[in-house]
């Protein structure tokens, strides 16, 4: 326990010291780092990036440079990421960068930690990061809008009033600490443990992934015996909660012994059918507390006074899982596991009258024909990789016209979904049909 108490302050001091000095260490295939500094006075362009000093925009367009950090201290600043191989050692704020918005339609690779402004904004792109990101006292982390975040190691936005907000979109990480945070309109989690959360708002479209490494809970809440704006609750309303772990579903380790309150949905229902229910059950020295998650009836600690001798009670009769999935989203998973789609394609010539194009169509090969929200349609220039998702069509028919060059074999493949709320549910893929362009 000393030793994670160590490791915890080791790592406030990281954050709270204002200006990273690339003192991280390389990676194994490095021998020395180059630093760019980047500000609101002096353009800066090389090989796939250019600095705009006077819109403060920093553009990558497939950039490769493994031995290079950025460190950015405008005011404020844009990053644009073009294309799928972008690699860079790391991109780094100063203590002067207050608002910094990431976004575009690409990949950003970073072989080492990104250490984030006071607000960020993480937008459709894919950000894929070695080890951490680490954020200053009371930051603001928004990834939204069909973002992907992926980070090694953890993900700390701060020790303050910090705020992480996933909105339709998914990040996936090792420690996961904010003091508020939000999964909310179809956001996605994976984590393997969350840290002195204060509030962790997941809504009826949310999906959360936890999967518990250490024995001390899974949320570690720390209380000052005030509660905050937020107010200090854990609402787990999800259509998808997958929470594993060693003792305890929550551990509440407050100074004053505050409560922690959890809500479940009000439909929760184990694999075994019985209604989810919430017990908090007091330490040795009543100086600490944990609530559990049990099923109601089966594994009540009402009426197992063991668990209070132990403090040690098993989170949902010893199968160490927590799973609530709402009727809508089963059906629509089990909907999908039906389908079994056939697609064809057939080119067309550019004539005078029309544009090149190439037809695709499918159709089910299920017995029973399933009702679908829509067809997502994806293509490539291989058979077998770099494949994206390019359409979506309602019906069971697209035509190609776009992006299309004459002597260019194509290849696509479909799958359908449905919709529940803001995620999608998809079947497998059809076989892969192709075509050359004419």
């Amino acid at each position: 326990m000393r030793k994670k108490v160590l490791l915890s302050l080791l790592s406030v001091l990281l954050v709270f010291t204002s200006v990273p000095l690339l003192a991280y260490g390389a990676d194994d295939n490095q021998t020395e780092s180059v630093s760019i500094y980047l500000n609101g006075k002096q353009d800066k362009k090389g090989k796939g990036y250019d600095w705009d000093a006077s819109e403060k925009t920093f553009t990558l367009n497939n950039v490769n440079l493994k031995n290079t950090a950025f460190h950015i201290s405008a005011g404020s600043a844009t990053i644009i990421v073009k294309g799928d191989k972008n690699h860079l050692y790391g991109v780094y704020f100063t203590k002067n960068c207050k608002q910094v918005i990431i976004r575009g339609t690409g990949t950003l690779h970073l072989g080492q930690s990104m250490v984030l402004a006071k607000n960020v904004f993480i937008e459709e792109c894919s950000l894929d990061i070695t080890k951490s990101i680490e954020g200053p006292a009371y930051a603001d982390v928004r990834i939204r809008d069909n973002a992907t975040v992926k980070c090694g190691k953890d993900f700390n936005t701060g020790m303050g009033s910090d705020l992480l907000t996933v909105e339709h979109a998914s990040l996936e990480c090792g420690m996961l600490r904010a003091k508020h945070a939000r999964i909310i309109k179809g956001g996605e989690v994976r984590c393997g443990y969350i840290d002195q959360v204060s509030t962790l708002f997941a809504d009826e479209t949310a999906t959360l992934y936890v999967c518990e490494e250490y024995r001390e809970g899974i949320f570690k809440y720390y209380s000052s015996g005030i509660e905050s704006e937020f107010g200090n609750y854990i609402h787990l309303l999800g259509q998808d909660m997958y929470i594993q772990g060693e003792k305890y579903a929550l551990h509440d380790r407050g100074l004053f012994n505050s409560p922690l309150r959890l809500t479940l949905p009000e439909d929760a229902k184990s694999p075994s059918g019985a209604e989810y229910a919430v017990a908090r059950i007091f330490g040795p020295t009543f100086l600490g507390s944990h609530t559990t998650i049990y099923e109601k009836g089966i594994n009540d600690p009402f009426f197992d006074p063991e668990a209070y001798e132990s403090d040690e009670y098993p989170l949902i009769g010893g199968s160490s899982t927590f799973i609530y999935q709402s009727p809508e989203v089963k059906e629509a998973k089990e909907k999908m596991g039906k389908i079994r789609l056939q697609a064809y394609s057939q080119a067309y010539a550019k004539t005078k009258k029309q544009k090149r194009k190439i037809k695709v169509w499918w159709e089910q090969l299920n017995e029973e024909k399933q009702q679908v929200s829509g067809y997502e349609i994806a293509r490539s220039r291989k058979r077998d990789s770099g494949y994206g998702i390019m359409f979506s069509s309602p019906t069971e028919r697209y035509i190609n016209t776009a992006n299309l060059t004459k002597g260019t074999r194509y290849y696509y493949k479909v799958r359908a979904y449905q919709q529940v709320n803001y995620t999608r549910y998809y079947s497998d893929w059809s076989n892969v049909t192709d075509k050359l362009a004419k």
